[in-house]
């Protein structure tokens, strides 16, 4: 993939990231220690990163996976394992124990359940950190594709039943027992953000087939536009009181954020400094978006107790930032060594990609 197109998913992933932070700092100031609503719930809406990051995800997945038009693999089903357990899971476990540990620390609450659920992104009960829920249907999208493209035989129909499924499911209007642990394996397996990586992933091979030689460039930065793509998002979203759980809610998202990852896909980047920042945030993002409570929690419950007359605004940008920047830290200081020795423990050379 052409360098250009990883810089401008790599902008739209840190900003993801970003949003998610915000609508998990609103949320907590808000509905835990303030109680003081901000812009009417738009805020909220941050939880929109999360569709865009399913499509990246797909689109990802496609571009690094394939050889060119014909879909052909150019990579083994051992290195797209390998390349994907080094990159998740190391990471995602030191998050969970960590979390668990300052809310044993902090709180004095323990789950055990919830977290070896979350260790092993099992796919059903609760899990915590609830940020985990996520990579539960990541780790569900990596094998359907794994099998449907990189054991032997190429079985597209796989991934595309199960793309499709939440809209089949929804039209047989199947009887679930949420309460149960069936039901909720059944919910998450055709869950309505299947249709968000199938989407990501279509638009990954048309890239491949179609459109990989087209791009053009913008009269200012291209992490400014993807920043108010991503706050329109917010806005659309908002109005028309999008969420997760219905399969017409995640096709308008899979049209929004399609728009906007091709957007991303063919910008010319320039790096200057607003894009070198956005890039840094992409490179980031998975260190964000799994850390981010480990800030947040603490620093609003320090916030409420000692300082509780404070702006709930300042309260929410400051927040957010800290949660922000020790996500930076923690990227350049231990994820990257961690993903190093991770790969080298498991004895491969290849290069170290980023998370889809």
């Amino acid at each position: 993939m052409l360098k250009r197109e990883i810089e401008g998913i790599q902008y739209l992933r840190g900003l993801a990231a970003v949003a998610v932070v915000v609508d998990h700092t609103c949320g907590m100031a808000v509905g835990k220690y303030f109680g003081t609503q901000v812009l009417d719930g738009l805020l909220y809406q941050g939880a929109r990163g999360v569709d865009l990051f399913f499509l990246i995800s797909g689109f990802i997945i496609s571009t690094i996976s394939f050889r060119g038009a014909d879909l052909s693999p150019s990579i083994s089903l051992a290195d797209f394992a390998e390349r994907r357990f080094a990159r998740i899971v190391p990471l995602m476990w030191l998050a969970i124990l960590s979390y668990a540990i300052f809310r044993v620390l902090g709180r004095g609450t323990f789950y055990p359940g919830e977290y070896l659920r979350a260790l092993v992104l099992f796919p059903a009960g609760d899990v915590q950190p609830n940020q985990i829920w996520t990579l539960r249907h990541e780790a569900l999208f990596y094998t359907l594709f794994a099998l449907s493209f990189l054991c032997g035989r190429r079985m597209l129909w796989i991934l595309m039943l199960w793309g499709i499924s939440p809209i089949i499911y929804a039209l047989m209007a199947l009887p679930t027992k949420p309460d149960t642990t069936v039901g909720q394996f059944l919910r998450i397996l055709f869950h309505p953000v299947n249709i968000e990586f199938l989407t990501g992933f279509a638009i990954g091979v048309l890239w491949l087939t179609r459109t990989n030689a087209f791009s053009f460039s913008v009269p200012i930065s291209p992490t400014i536009i993807c920043l108010g793509a991503i706050t329109a998002y917010m806005l659309i979203g908002h109005r028309l009181g999008l969420s997760f759980e219905s399969p017409i809610s995640t096709g308008i998202s899979s049209l929004i954020c399609a728009l906007i990852l091709l957007f991303g896909v063919h910008v010319r980047c320039h790096g200057g400094l607003l894009d070198r920042f956005g890039r840094l945030l992409g490179d980031a993002s998975y260190s964000i978006y799994l850390f981010h409570p480990h800030v947040i929690s603490p620093l609003l419950g320090f916030w409420s107790r000692f300082a509780s007359q404070t702006p709930i605004t300042l309260v929410i940008v400051v927040t957010a930032i800290s949660a922000i920047s020790a996500g930076l830290l923690i990227h350049h200081y231990v994820e990257r060594p961690l993903v190093a020795v991770t790969r080298k423990l498991l004895r491969r050379d290849t290069l170290i990609d980023r998370p889809a």
